[in-house]
């Protein structure tokens, strides 16, 4: 009898986390379902939760990109 084959790689799963990461996610634990999907459980105080304003973020994304300004 054969394997099936992967539904997810671990490139997907180190993206996924890197993703949260990027955007200042505090990464609790990841979850895979058996058809592959994948979900990053994230800390309750990450930016979502957090009132910040667009500029915030931006000068957040530019920081975390190397845009430094």
């Amino acid at each position: 009898m054969s394997r099936a084959a992967a539904r997810f790689t671990q490139a997907d799963i180190t993206r996924a986390i890197r993703g949260a990461i990027k955007a200042g996610f505090a990464v609790r634990r990841v979850e895979i379902d058996p058809q592959g999907k994948i979900v990053v459980v994230c800390a309750e105080d990450g930016p979502a939760d957090q009132a910040e304003s667009p500029e915030g973020w931006r000068k957040r994304l530019r920081r975390s990109q190397g845009w430094a300004r």
